[in-house]
């Protein structure tokens, strides 16, 4: 095998094990990334979620009143 033939094989295998490290690398960082950026769109939703659970009223407050809740549901 001549040396340069060697050279080339060696700075290619070189260059293709750098690159298959470094896309490993930003492909973890970048799933950490999106499983952050998830998880804060998840915990958004719940908020949001919860706060429109806590306008509604509770059942004991409905039936206290002898009052229908409002079918908004239903045709006119």
């Amino acid at each position: 095998m001549s040396l340069r033939l060697r050279l080339l094989l060696i700075i290619g295998i070189s260059l293709s094990v750098l690159w298959a490290a470094v896309a490993g690398w930003m492909f973890m960082d970048a799933r950490q990334s999106l499983r952050d950026a998830l998880d804060n769109r998840l915990a958004a939703s719940a908020r949001m979620v919860a706060g429109l659970v806590s306008q509604f009223p509770e059942p004991g407050d409905i039936a206290a009143n002898s009052s229908k809740p409002l079918d908004v549901v239903g045709g006119l």
